[in-house]
């Protein structure tokens, strides 16, 4: 379908995601030793003696738990849990910075199962084991306009051509995770079969510009495949048949839990930012490379148990997108 405007001036809005949230008031409260009772069950948190936490109750069911993992006194971890109705939902680690002998200040954030991000910020004193924090509520993010763009075209047509296409990739994925055939850490995961399947709805406009709308299955290995979910921009370079991209990328993993010498758990929300380039090899027919680069980059962890125990930290640094799409105008 296409739709001619014989306007003087067209203003075209173009919406960008921002980040909003709502702030909160400092709130006191003391360290207790050992974890969760509710997490007591995992295996990472079955040694109390390694662990100190504080609560924090959002409602009648759902907690997000402070967690100190002091099992190594010259590195300890700092872990922000999220529980449903006793069960965990989500955790992430905090970023920490010591000011002296005493003080230490930790930020970083978690999201309840509906999406709603919590930021935190934490100032622990180490003396007398009491934390000041306070968690700043926001949804995750939403669209806005705070800003337009004019596009303006005397005496001339502007186009708008709406199109639905259907998109596929190969996945080359570079990740740090523990390896359980060589026994080594560092590692790269891909997938050479194009079955990451997805729906595209896209807005071409002016001849050289399109705003595209995916959603879909990645699929990379049996701990890292999901739902994702974005928003592309392309304008094409010099009016060739090349053009650029960028754009914004939410990945839900849905990855498992299994192992026992080995216990493996994926999960989470992983939001990338993208960017690269492309062909128009035909009017219905384009390629691509994008390359997604991790906003949050831990999606699980590896806890190795024989000889002895450790914990490995399951972490993607990027990830390289070799697409084609095929859509036809509506």
């Amino acid at each position: 379908m296409r739709v001619k405007f014989q306007p003087l001036l067209i203003i075209i809005f173009i919406p960008f995601l921002i980040y909003s949230q709502d702030s909160d008031f400092f709130t006191k409260a003391r360290l207790e030793k050992g974890s969760p009772v509710c997490l007591t069950g995992m295996r990472y948190f079955s040694q109390q003696n390694k662990f100190s936490y504080s609560s924090y109750y959002i409602n009648d069911k759902d907690t997000i738990y402070f967690i100190i993992d002091n099992a190594a006194a010259d590195s300890l971890k700092y872990i922000l849990a999220y529980t449903s109705n006793n069960y965990l939902s989500s955790y992430n680690y905090l970023n920490n910075k010591k000011y002296d002998d005493k003080n230490v200040r930790l930020w970083g954030n978690v999201a309840s199962p509906g999406g709603a991000l919590y930021n935190s910020e934490i100032f622990w004193d180490t003396q007398t084991d009491s934390i000041t924090f306070r968690f700043i509520k926001g949804s995750r993010y939403k669209f806005k306009v705070p800003a337009f763009t004019y596009l303006a075209k005397e005496a001339s047509d502007i186009d708008l051509n709406f199109q639905l296409g259907l998109r596929d990739a190969v996945i080359l994925m570079d990740a740090k995770f523990y390896n359980y055939s060589s026994g080594a850490v560092n590692t790269t995961e891909f997938n050479v079969l194009p079955r990451n399947l997805h729906l595209a709805a896209g807005i071409s406009f002016l001849n050289y510009y399109k705003i595209d709308f995916r959603a879909g299955e990645m699929r990379v290995y049996e701990d890292f495949y999901g739902i994702e979910k974005g928003v592309f921009f392309q304008a094409n370079i010099f009016k060739s048949f090349f053009y650029l991209v960028g754009g914004y990328d939410d990945f839900s993993n849905g990855g498992e839990s299994h192992g026992v010498v080995v216990y493996s758990e994926s999960g989470g929300d992983i939001n990338f930012l993208c960017f690269g380039g492309g062909l128009n090899a035909s009017k219905y027919f384009e390629l691509d490379l994008i390359y997604y680069f991790p906003l949050n980059k831990v999606y699980g962890f590896n806890q190795v148990n024989y000889p002895v125990e450790q914990h490995y930290d399951k972490i993607v640094n990027g990830i390289l997108n070799i697409g084609f799409q095929y859509s036809f105008i509506l």
